[in-house]
């Protein structure tokens, strides 16, 4: 497939399609091989595409190790990004900008970043973002999550970000992000489109992509040490696992009998360490 730019036309006939600007004059978009086939897009046997995108969680995570940590000195690599090590080094705050569940993942990137690499973070709305001017500069880093890949606002975001120079890493949810090239990375995803609305493998995706680049930054920074680091990415391999075993309890029925009791209500309280239905709140 190929991306039409701002301002592209499109024009298909029988004969086939060609691109034209605004102003009419012929262009050539180059072709990006996408790399999933129909079939890892189909239901695999799941009831629905929900369940599948729930059952999905562990190889999302897998899949975005893959190739990018080891456990014996717990190392991280990316070798993707055009982002130099010296830039890691002297970046002296982090802005994390992203709508909806993308934006939830940012919030907890926030913690991990600021605990493991001892920089500051802020997370703002995609929507919001340009239009209150932000102070940005060559010591930010900018870091623009999409699940869609196509989030308008996050795109004008990162473009924001480019024209106050500061280096940005792009969206990490799509191979096919057509704005990829603005930005001074590529994405981290290895795993196939959605088809459902759920972002269950999405963020459990973004947020071991996230704990990556936390933990990068950590170790060329200086702030993670090996020892530390070791124990951390062992850990974070044991995490696909761990989420499998919880999947499991889903053969008897565990899960779909609990949504079955509590599907009508609106809002749970904490208490005591539980979380308890709020019965004056049960819808009708």
């Amino acid at each position: 497939m190929f991306f039409l730019a701002d301002g592209d036309i499109a024009v298909l006939t029988a004969k086939g399609v060609h691109v034209m600007d605004h102003d009419g004059r012929p262009i050539e978009r180059p072709a990006h091989h996408v790399a999933w086939d129909p079939i890892m897009a189909e239901k695999g046997g799941y009831k629905h595409f929900m369940q599948k995108e729930i059952f999905e969680q562990p190889r999302a995570v897998r899949d975005t190790l893959l190739g990018r940590i080891s456990q014996d000195t717990g190392k991280v690599f990316l070798d993707e990004m055009a982002v130099t090590e010296k830039q890691f080094r002297e970046f002296q705050q982090v802005r994390i900008v992203a709508c909806g569940t993308s934006w939830h993942a940012g919030l907890a990137a926030k913690f991990m970043i600021e605990r493991l690499a001892r920089l500051p973070v802020e997370v703002d709305y995609g929507s919001e973002f340009r239009y209150r001017d932000p102070i940005l500069d060559s010591k930010t880093l900018t870091v623009c999550i999409s699940q869609s890949g196509e989030t308008a606002d996050t795109l004008a975001a990162q473009r924001e970000a480019k024209s106050k120079g500061s280096p940005s890493l792009g969206d990490l949810q799509r191979d096919w992000f057509h704005d990829h090239a603005r930005s001074q990375t590529v994405p981290f995803r290895r795993t196939p489109g959605r088809r459902s609305r759920g972002f269950h493998q999405g963020f459990h995706f973004a947020m071991t992509a996230l704990l990556l680049l936390a933990s990068y930054l950590g170790q060329i920074r200086g702030r993670l040490n090996e020892a530390a680091a070791r124990i951390l990415m062992q850990e974070f391999t044991r995490i696909p696992h761990k989420i499998e075993t919880v999947l499991q309890a889903d053969n008897s029925g565990f899960y779909e009998n609990l949504a079955r009791q509590f599907f009508r209500y609106t809002i749970f309280s904490i208490w005591a360490g539980y979380s308890l239905p709020h019965r004056a709140r049960k819808a009708r």
